[in-house]
């Protein structure tokens, strides 16, 4: 571990003399200047950020040490609607550029071409001076207008879920009627839901071919912050890498098992596809699933990327859709089951979403649903603990008219501070850190549920904001929320008790596990055993 905070230490070293500053944020204490916070930072970033928030709780801003580089720590609205707002001041590249390079193994010459490109994401507004930039080598925009038009647009999401519904209710009817089954809910959807959610996405080939890719995944989620902290070739020594493997290898082996079940499914998915045949356009197919996927595989191919870099890539978007989206349906259905009234609410919502023939849902309808929408946020509010970071990438910015920030300084928003700030979510008695499915309901004059959001945009950010915010978001709410509504209204569900991950019995409740904090959504580090019949 010393090994990896002096790798952060030499990776983020500010170059340079500082702007001096017009004058400086209250600075987050530490008993070894340089050293103490970027270490508390790195291997526990949950308890670093509660020591954080108590500094943040008067001034909405405070200055810490991440080595040499300046951290600019912010919550409240004023300042994190200046960090999500699009700006040239502000770039998000160099962190897409480490999850790339350390996470993806993406091949050091496409990290070159892709760190060289400053043309901008804009397709008809490269950035001044880059206007006669080739459109080849304009990636970000190439990637940027990819990701909208196939996963962001509301066709492409509603496709996505049409798919997704699909074969999770394949899933689903797979149950014999009347029959009851014990199961553990985080470890089930691991499997099942899973599976409806990769063969959506990247079609019904890859698990065909290598159906042990499930649990491929799953160990790529438990390593994937080891390999993103780790080093990297852009930004460390060889012998220091090499040193680091040592150390650390099974990071690197997991990641080697998982990409080499990919780079044979994409062979076999190139040589099958026929780019020119009926299915060139198709919304959904077996070989690559979705538009998306197959367009992405698409886009690094005839943009030459290195072979790779194109199979990291495609298991990136595997990863990408699964490893949040899955914790967040497990944490929302734990919720829904422990409580006996609340599943029952949930219920009979739903069942006014039902159509008329064969009692299938109506997906819009489901997500308008008041009560889901609330337990939807609810649950990403609580568990979705992301510090969304932006790079000053500009001399002399000056935030908000109050503190001049040095190019390379980092600012930063954790959305666990704002999510659960008790002075903007705190109702009726129910603190910000507890979860209450009607924190985001109002009653019409009728008695009848309406969702309102309680908190403003800046004050809840799961996705993160502007030109970077995750693309997936709104395919993420359909899956979550249809995977709720399909299995409520099939099934009759009883709470048993809490476990551990493996099955034994638990003396506790779940609670996020820290592990992920900062970085992701925090899974439940317990289980929830319950009792389901498929209903007639």
């Amino acid at each position: 571990m010393i090994l990896i905070v002096a790798v952060w230490i030499s990776r983020l070293r500010v170059l340079g003399h500082q702007n001096e500053q017009q004058h400086e944020p209250p600075t987050i204490p530490e008993k070894i200047p340089l050293v103490s916070n970027t270490y508390q930072y790195i291997t526990n970033n949950s308890a670093f950020l509660k020591r954080a928030s108590e500094v943040l709780s008067s001034k909405k801003i405070a200055k810490f040490n991440l080595g040499n580089v300046p951290v600019y720590l912010v919550s409240g609205p004023q300042y994190i609607q200046t960090l999500l707002r699009s700006s040239s001041s502000l770039s998000s590249d160099k962190f897409i550029l480490m999850v790339d390079e350390n996470i993806h193994n993406m091949a050091p010459g496409d990290i070159a071409r892709l760190t060289r490109d400053r043309s901008g994401r804009h397709s008809k507004r490269p950035n001044p001076g880059y206007e006669e930039h080739p459109d080849k080598e304009r990636l970000w925009a190439g990637l940027h207008n990819l990701f909208i038009e196939t996963i962001a647009q509301k066709d492409a999401t509603d496709q996505l879920a049409s798919s997704f519904s699909r074969f999770w209710g394949q899933k689903l009817d797979a149950f014999p009627t009347g029959e009851r089954r014990e199961m553990r809910v985080f470890d089930w959807l691991k499997r099942d839901m899973a599976e409806a959610t990769i063969a959506s996405v990247m079609g019904t080939l890859l698990l065909e071919m290598h159906p042990e890719i499930l649990d491929g995944l799953w160990e790529f989620v438990d390593i994937a912050l080891s390999l993103l902290y780790a080093p990297s070739p852009s930004s460390s020594p060889a012998l220091v890498r090499w040193i680091w493997r040592k150390i650390n290898p099974r990071p690197y082996q997991v990641r080697q098992r998982v990409h080499g079940i990919m780079a044979d499914y994409l062979k076999e998915a190139f040589e099958r596809f026929d780019r020119e045949g009926p299915d060139a356009n198709a919304d959904w197919e077996p070989v690559f699933g979705s538009r998306s996927h197959r367009e992405q595989a698409m886009f690094y191919k005839e943009r030459g990327f290195e072979w790779g870099t194109r199979v990291g890539t495609s298991f990136g978007f595997l990863f990408g859709a699964n490893s949040n989206t899955i914790p967040m349906a497990a944490w929302a259905m734990m919720y829904i089951f422990r409580d006996p009234t609340l599943l029952q609410a949930v219920r009979e919502e739903v069942s006014t979403a039902a159509l008329m023939e064969g009692g299938k849902l109506d997906v819009q309808k489901v997500l308008a649903l008041p009560l889901l929408q609330s337990i939807y946020v609810e649950t990403l509010r609580l568990h979705v603990a992301l510090n969304v970071t932006r790079e000053v990438v500009s001399e002399g910015m000056v935030l908000n008219a109050e503190y001049k920030l040095p190019k390379g300084a980092l600012l930063q928003a954790p959305t666990s501070i704002a999510q659960k700030d008790e002075t903007v979510w705190a109702r009726d008695g129910h603190g910000a850190n507890e979860f209450w499915a009607e924190r985001h309901i109002t009653y019409n004059k009728l008695g009848q549920r309406e969702f309102s959001m309680v908190g403003r945009p800046s004050d809840f950010f799961p996705y993160g904001g502007g030109i970077s915010v995750c693309p997936g978001r709104h395919f993420a709410k359909q899956e979550i929320m249809l995977s709720i509504a399909m299995l409520v209204s099939r099934f009759d569900i009883e709470f048993i008790d809490w476990t551990m991950p493996d099955g034994a019995p638990s003396d506790r409740p779940a609670e996020g596990d820290a592990k992920f904090c900062g970085a992701a959504a925090m899974p439940p580090d317990r289980d929830a055993k319950i009792s389901m019949r498929r209903r007639t």
